[in-house]
């Protein structure tokens, strides 16, 4: 038997002899150990790793803001959108997308869903295939032959019990036939989590109109080309809507009233930025936790060493030196530490 096996049965036995403070150092450890991290799983997952799309660093998200009206990090609009597709070569595809909702009618109780329409293009933008069947096109981006459905891998799973043939079935969505077409991979999301069908955002002919510029209702993202930057984009985004101005009176006037451009900002930072400060002071707080923690922990051992200073000069007058001693007493602490960290 090894000598470390001997001090971790003494340890143990230490332990059954006085499990009250065990209990109590180990809980309070449990306590700095635990919270320190929860708190830094929340800031690894939104501030330190990264989205969890192919090119994620290259993902941007291109918006409308009117300043001088209190317009700030608006949405977009249709006609907007368009230009930047055709004007801003930094761009090497966008898109644009809706919340909305959804009842499902399959058996005797409808559910409701929460989907998403966007344009055909949010799929290339982010770089993501369907596990089964396609994403829908272009061609389906119109009134009239819009129905049609890629559903998230968990909605097929849990609502269509993981069925393939899914692909290619008729739901009634809001009283009305839409085709399945594709199921998207497992772990895929968005933008959100809950988000469980998404749908094509069909532009209707009087959306494409100067009239609809600043009705911002829908959000942008796009996706950078490689070597692309998001100043370079804001270069030329700025540029479209000094264009836009040049050939119009009233856009021109308009813009001058509100301060109105177009921005862009990394993804991670339109979703995760405003969060960043609060995030940060929590972990923060959870460290100064830990520390507080350790250092009552310390002082439990401290009065715990105190009370076997008697058992320490027995061992010390039989033979045992300083070294077998400190091993002894870090037995004890490793078996703390371990049931803490558990």
């Amino acid at each position: 038997m090894t000598t470390w096996t001997t001090d971790f049965r003494r340890a143990l036995r230490g332990i059954a002899r006085r499990p009250g403070f065990f209990a109590v150092a180990a809980a309070t450890l449990a306590l700095g150990i635990g919270a320190n991290a929860a708190i830094f799983a929340i800031v690894d997952a939104l501030l330190l790793q990264p989205l969890p799309y192919p090119h994620a660093d290259r993902l941007v998200s291109v918006y409308d803001t009117s300043p001088k009206t209190g317009g700030d990090d608006d949405d977009t609009t249709v006609p907007d959108y368009l230009d930047e597709r055709t004007q801003a070569p930094s761009l090497q595809d966008a898109a644009v997308y809706q919340y909305a909702s959804f009842t499902l009618q399959d058996g005797d109780a409808p559910t409701r869903l929460t989907g998403l329409r966007a344009t055909p293009s949010l799929f290339a933008t982010l770089g993501t295939q369907p596990a089964l069947g396609r994403v829908f096109g272009e061609d389906e981006a119109a009134a009239g032959r819009d129905r049609v459905v890629v559903l998230s891998h968990h909605a097929w799973r849990e609502r269509f019990a993981g069925d393939p043939g899914v692909v290619g079935r008729d739901l009634r969505l809001d009283g009305e036939t839409w085709r399945v077409v594709g199921v998207m991979p497992d772990g895929f999301y968005f933008p959100r989590v809950d988000v469980e069908l998404w749908t094509p955002y069909a532009i209707r002919p009087e959306q494409r109109e100067d009239a609809e510029r600043g009705h911002s209702d829908i959000t942008g993202i796009g996706l950078l080309k490689s070597g692309a930057s998001v100043a370079a984009l804001e270069t030329e985004l700025r540029a479209i809507v000094a264009r836009n101005a040049a050939r119009s009176s009233e856009l021109r006037e308009d813009y001058a009233r509100t301060g109105f451009t177009i921005r862009a900002k990394p993804l991670a930072d339109a979703w995760f930025g405003n969060l960043r400060p609060t995030l940060w002071l929590l972990q923060g707080t959870a460290l100064l936790v830990l520390l507080i923690t350790l250092f009552n922990v310390a002082n439990l051992l401290l009065a715990r060493l105190g009370a076997r200073r008697r058992e320490f000069a027995l061992r010390a007058a039989l033979g045992a030196g300083r070294l077998r001693i400190g091993r002894q007493v870090a037995a004890d602490i490793a078996l703390l530490a371990a049931a803490g960290g558990g």
